[in-house]
């Protein structure tokens, strides 16, 4: 019988371990925040980086530039509330004149197009719409809803692709 009492002492402590466990690691999570860097390509005096942004419930695929300051400003093109990013490749195509930048996506849909930046501008066309380049790859909230992106110059090139296959 003692020994019994025994190993029901443990069951239940091995239980309660079970039961604290996922608790602990989503109590330690939500302080974790990672960036994925997808990779960066330089255009004159700007680099642009495309990264995503993970946060314990959401995950947000960005692009950022930097420029000669060395300060860099975010733009979201894409958010998920589960902590996922679907497959995609991106474009980066800039027009002849090195002074426009779109960001072409692989997901299927009308417009493939997710963003149109002007060089040296403090703005972003994106599909929340026309905003302000951020200061965090963690914004708060994001809305809006998008406008029509300007179409494609005829000259215009593909000066970079990145491909993002998989999740942390």
């Amino acid at each position: 019988m003692k020994s019994f009492m025994k190993f029901m002492g443990i069951c239940f402590i091995l239980a309660g371990c079970a039961v604290a466990a996922p608790v602990l690691s989503q109590q330690q999570w939500e302080n974790q925040k990672i960036i994925r860097d997808l990779g960066s390509v330089r255009i004159n005096q700007t680099t642009v980086k495309f990264l995503i942004a993970y946060s314990p419930d959401a995950a947000i695929l960005e692009f950022s530039v930097t420029g000669s300051d060395g300060r860099a400003k975010y733009a979201p093109l894409f958010a998920s509330t589960h902590r996922g990013i679907k497959e995609v490749t991106l474009n980066a195509v800039v027009s002849k004149s090195n002074d426009q930048l779109w960001i072409e996506s692989s997901w299927p849909g009308e417009d493939r197009i997710l963003a149109h930046y002007r060089f040296g501008s403090d703005t972003v066309l994106t599909p929340f719409g026309p905003m302000r380049f951020l200061d965090t790859p963690y914004p708060e909230n994001i809305s809006g809803g998008p406008l029509p992106f300007p179409p494609l110059e005829r000259d215009a090139r593909v000066l970079a692709t990145f491909h993002h296959v998989c999740d942390p």
